[in-house]
């Protein structure tokens, strides 16, 4: 038994709990490690926060442009934030020391289009609105490659926000660097837009030509894929279509910054169009035009003929030109068609070749969008600035610039086999015009948006119907000019811009409509809205501009639309009022715009030195000649002889209302006596 119990207690002694007393400290266990240590002081030498930085340009935090550009690399979003703010400082206190450090700073910014911080994102693209454009465009082109490609591989994240925060960025590379854009980027930016708008692409080889296959999408993938994602709410979509729209009209339009876009593919060759734009810019010029140099010495050549000037740029149709500047990238080159006429290609026909079937491609996307938000819009009686209406817009200005591509581009054979076209016009003439139905009150934005919409219509129209005139529908053409013909007639159509850009719609209603009464009524509303507008307003240049264009093209070789002023029509008899309404413009402007009455006086002299043989006929110019005289001077009932605006004008503009007088050489005795009157 004593064993027994021995050998018991032997097996719970490692179990046995030790009683722990009050006030004593607990026993440590077997296994415990003294882990402590003692230091005096830690010292940290070069702190910001007492280094001497005189001598260096700072932040208010005591920052120099090296220590922002380290913390832009921080793990700490906040950091980043507070990194970006004094980045802004130093650029708006020391420009020139940014712009010396410019790759360092773009490196280190390029690393945030991917942050996963939203707060970061929005804090750099803020930055970047504000000081990108004022950075000089040849310190930043060494580097558009790099912002580029970063912010395409921004728009291909895995992450829904960054990609939606990377449209941004991609919208002040088309403002700021649209050459490179277009030239270097095209395929891949346009494959990105793509994939973002959920549309299947199969890319084939991109050294040969990157096309883009009409069957790649349908609506009904479109539809799912946009269901499974954020696209589908209002704001995302607007932004998105806002972004491609800008884009396309970048790599498309390249020409819209020509006044004159429009009349160029009715002038069939690139001799004949050079010598059209040239004789435009003519007019306006200061320089004395008896005389062209040809050369920069003492020797001159006064041409035999006042027609001459019309053929000096034909003279220069085989020269070519070489700039060390031009960009790396694939150049544009020219193609030269059967009929002589020359087309530009860039990205080995990225653009122009494929642009039926880039609008065959974003035609699901487009319709969607239109089916999805009209109604919910036009269906109530009041419309309201909502993102639903700016998507309207945006789906609008997207088929309008896709459309001009498609035209433009000499694609007019091709424009037959695509019926998809005509729906979505039916889709889009279905509320036409918006806006007419509202009931309610509607804000100025509302009014602007809906009329900017309702031209776009009007002009994405006219083009269908004048190249395709078989397959439009009557309706289309009756309500598009009854629209256009309510415009001139009403009082808040004041601004020249709106008018600009109502420019093209007119001149493709004047080709489709040709000789119809319709262009007869449409050419007397545009007479009767340039004769209500006020002289010294720019919406009348602007509208004497378009008569000019009008006139002059006419007479242009190699011109081939349907617009012909004729003798004995009743359109050439409303350019005879318009004619004789120049030399009153030109008194009531006096002195306030030069440029507007050199293009008076050189439209005038261009129909007299035609000797009657235009539209223009001997009889009005010598009607103009005679109101033209008091130009010089005429007499007052009470004052005597007055001296008119002749006297106080430059010395070319006085050569131009003298030139006028020889070329009609009518011997008008009064107007003799006001010439000698100022003499």
């Amino acid at each position: 038994m004593p064993n027994l119990k021995k050998k018991r207690k032997a097996q719970n002694e490692d179990f046995k709990k030790k009683k722990i007393k009050v006030g004593k400290k607990k026993p440590l266990p077997d296994n415990y490690t003294n882990t402590s240590f003692a230091t005096k002081s830690i010292s940290l030498p070069n702190q910001s926060v007492t280094e001497n930085k005189s001598q260096h340009a700072t932040t208010k935090r005591n920052l120099t442009l090296i220590d922002v550009v380290s913390q832009l690399r921080h793990y700490n979003a906040s950091v980043k934030k507070d990194a970006l703010a004094g980045l802004q400082e130093l650029t708006n206190t020391h420009p020139a020391l940014v712009i010396s450090s410019l790759s360092d700073v773009i490196y280190a910014l390029c690393k945030l289009f991917f942050d996963e911080d939203q707060g970061v994102r929005k804090a750099l693209i803020n930055f970047l609105k504000d000081w990108a454009p004022t950075v000089p465009k040849a310190d930043l082109s060494p580097f558009a490659s790099l912002l580029i490609e970063h912010t395409c591989s921004a728009m291909t994240h895995i992450f829904e926000d960054i990609r939606i925060d990377a449209i941004q960025l991609m919208d002040i590379w088309v403002d700021l660097l649209p050459e490179v854009l277009v030239s270097k980027f095209w395929a891949k930016v346009v494959g990105n837009y793509m994939s973002m708008l959920s549309v299947q692409l199969y890319h084939q080889n991109l050294s040969d030509s990157s096309q883009l296959p009409s069957n790649a999408n349908s609506a009904g993938s479109v539809k799912a894929a946009a269901a499974k994602s954020h696209l589908h709410l209002h704001k995302q979509k607007l932004r998105l279509l806002s972004s491609l729209s800008n884009f396309l009209q970048a790599g498309l339009a390249n020409d819209r910054l020509d006044s004159t876009w429009y009349l160029n593919d009715f002038i069939e060759t690139r001799q004949a169009l050079g010598a059209f734009k040239h004789k435009l810019v003519l007019l306006t010029s200061s320089r004395n035009h008896s005389t062209v140099d040809l050369t920069k010495n003492e020797l001159g050549l006064t041409p035999p003929h006042p027609r001459m000037l019309s053929y000096i740029p034909y003279l220069a149709g085989n020269l070519t030109t070489c700039s060390i500047f031009e960009s790396s990238g694939p150049k544009a080159k020219i193609i030269t068609d059967k009929a002589g006429k020359h087309n530009e290609a860039l990205d080995l026909n990225d653009k122009a070749g494929h642009v039926l079937t880039l609008l065959d491609t974003f035609k699901p996307v487009l319709t969607g969008s239109w089916l999805e938000t009209a109604p919910s819009v036009f269906a109530s009686g009041n419309i309201t600035m909502s993102p639903a209406l700016q998507i309207l817009n945006s789906v609008l200005r997207l088929t309008l610039v896709l459309w001009r591509a498609v035209v433009s581009n000499g694609a007019n054979a091709d424009i037959i086999a695509l019926a998809e076209f005509d729906q979505i016009i039916k889709h889009f003439f279905v509320y036409f015009p918006y806006g007419s139905e509202m009931t309610g009150l509607s804000s100025p934005e509302v009014d602007i948006m809906l009329r900017d919409m309702n031209i776009a219509f009007c002009e994405m129209t006219a083009l269908y119907l004048l190249v395709q005139p078989d397959r439009g529908e009557m309706t289309w053409k009756a309500k598009v000019t009854d629209y256009v013909l309510s415009l001139f007639e009403r009082a808040d159509f004041n601004r020249e811009d709106v008018f600009t850009s109502l420019r093209p719609a007119v001149w493709s209603l004047l080709n489709y409509l040709g000789g119809d009464a319709q262009a007869t009524s449409l050419v007397e509303s545009l007479l009767n809205y340039y004769q209500r507008q006020r002289a010294q307003s720019a919406l009348k240049r602007s509208v004497l501009d378009f008569f000019i264009q009008l006139y002059l093209v006419q007479s242009t070789p190699s011109y081939c639309g349907a617009f012909r002023l004729n003798h004995d029509t009743p359109q050439a008899d409303l350019f005879k009022k318009w004619f004789e309404t120049l030399p009153k413009t030109l008194w009531e402007i006096k002195t306030s715009q030069p440029d507007m009455s050199r293009s008076i006086l050189g439209i005038m002299c261009e129909a007299a030195k035609r000797n009657g043989r235009d539209i223009i006929d001997e009889k009005t110019l010598n009607k103009a000649e005679l109101i033209l005289s008091t130009f010089f001077q005429f007499n007052h009932p009470q004052k005597g002889p007055v001296k008119g605006p002749y006297a106080s004008m430059p010395s070319d503009i006085q050569r131009r209302a003298l030139d006028y007088i020889f070329f009609v050489n009518s011997g008008n005795e009064k107007v003799a006596a006001a010439i000698a009157g100022v003499q």
